[in-house]
């Protein structure tokens, strides 16, 4: 499955995910070219035409791992994040946490653009469970992970916002990790951050000066806000989306705030722009759901209660005290949308899935039709979220989901998701043209 999409600055096509598949294809040189019985993670890297594998390498141990998240830095180097089950997955000298904590641990690799050198390699988690589902890094090559932590004894720093786990459920966290290795200083900060009950975070993007921004879900009524945020006061029968900035050190909230309305609510992906302003986009039960007068669809078009369900854009601004916009996206059945990127235009952006067959899109776009099952798409909002500037399904007749996107200064879209399609739309003399079965990974690129 392909969870992470990436591109260099030769036009390369970089995906990250995982696989269960024996004969999964690499490339010799890769640094492990092996698969192993119970799973491996994976990196990837096509031409920008995705016509020619260029290196592909397998990461993991001898039982389960799988991936949630990928990063690219700046040097092209590789970052991936995922979970593995493995006591013997490969970890690089002085590493932060070489041993397998519980019977599941988070991990975090990095490596070389050529896909054939482990950088770095580490554990990271308690004795009981954790999930990992977001990663970001910096200029420098910091990492930022968020996700949601289960166990008391998950690594936290000492003056960190909250070192205390708040409920057994779980909270989320935040984790930064420097580049360099050498011991238990590769921990920066780690925070919990949640409240009485269950809270996930589900992404994380970091701005020039370091604060880091998470949105997730929460379930709990004390979920911890900032005075003068948007919404301080929990909204739900279920859960609310949130959206939290986290100053550089990782000892404070610069703002938090809810986000939400009356049903359930989940913030999937969350992007910045260069004035601090917040994207975020998720899925929501709630016909309450906050929009803006103006936005592109300010009526749901699902049903309250557990689904159908819309997906939404919603731009905070810097301080998080407003919405500068907000809008539904979606038609009647669910829809969901899973990763938001801005341009230099401020336009946002998203790729998800719909069961929708009426899921708004433009007569420019690729697909105009409904294909059956789930299909993918891709949706790009204007600045002022307005109106689509270009939308788009992108499936065949199974089940097809989008699970990440990444725009380049030309206005290139790369894309990622997994297919169960056999006549999922791929281009002539691509790498891979035809289906292999029991659920593929599509990646591609979109002018």
């Amino acid at each position: 499955m392909g969870l992470g999409v990436a591109y260099d600055a030769a036009g390369n096509l970089i995906v990250g995910g995982w696989t269960t598949s024996a004969n999964f294809p690499t490339t010799p040189g890769a640094y492990d070219t092996t698969p192993s019985a119970g799973g491996d993670v994976f990196i990837a890297k096509f031409d920008a035409d995705a016509t020619t594998l260029i290196a592909a390498t397998l990461v993991g141990g001898s039982a389960y791992e799988d991936a949630n998240a990928m990063a690219v830095d700046g040097a092209g180097n590789i970052y991936l994040t995922g979970h593995t089950q493995s006591s013997d997955f490969p970890t690089t000298p002085e590493t932060y946490d070489n041993s397998l904590a519980g019977s599941k641990d988070m991990f975090l690799v990095k490596v070389d653009p050529t896909l054939s050198t482990l950088l770095y390699s580490t554990y990271l988690g308690g004795t009981l469970f954790e999930l990992v589902t977001g990663l970001t890094v910096d200029a420098s090559g910091n990492s930022y992970l968020t996700g949601l932590a289960s166990s008391p004894d998950f690594p936290v720093t000492a003056g960190a916002y909250d070192t205390s786990l708040g409920d057994s459920q779980g909270d989320a966290f935040v984790t930064k990790i420097n580049p360099a290795g050498g011991g238990p200083a590769d921990l920066v900060y780690s925070t919990f951050l949640g409240g009485g009950a269950e809270d996930w975070g589900r992404s994380i993007v970091v701005d020039s000066s370091g604060n880091a921004y998470v949105a997730g879900r929460t379930s709990s009524a004390d979920f911890p806000t900032t005075p003068g945020a948007f919404d301080t006061s929990y909204n739900s029968q279920w859960t609310d989306a949130f959206v939290t900035k986290l100053n550089p050190s990782g000892t404070g909230l610069v703002y938090s705030t809810f986000l939400g309305a009356r049903g359930n609510d989940d913030a999937w992906g969350i992007a910045i722009d260069g004035a601090g302003n917040a994207y975020v986009t998720g899925r929501t039960w709630s016909s309450t759901f906050p929009t803006t007068p103006g936005a592109f669809d300010t009526t749901f078009n699902g049903k309250s209660g557990n689904t159908p369900s819309d997906a939404y854009v919603t731009k905070l601004n810097a301080a998080g005290s407003g919405l500068v916009y907000s809008t539904f996206l979606g038609g009647k059945a669910e829809d969901l949308g899973r990763t938001i990127v801005v341009d230099a235009d401020g336009s946002a952006y998203v790729v998800g899935h719909t069961y929708s067959s009426a899921y708004p899109v433009t007569a420019d776009g690729f697909d105009t039709s409904y294909n059956g099952n789930a299909d993918a798409f891709l949706t790009r909002l204007n600045a002022a979220g307005s109106a689509l500037v270009y939308s788009t399904f992108l499936g065949g007749t199974a089940n097809d989901q989008g699970r990440a996107l990444a725009v380049d200064s030309l206005g290139n879209v790369y894309l990622t998701g997994s297919t169960d399609s056999t006549n999922f739309p791929v281009t002539s003399g691509a790498y891979d043209t035809t289906y292999s079965g029991n659920r593929d990974i599509f990646a591609g690129r979109m002018a």
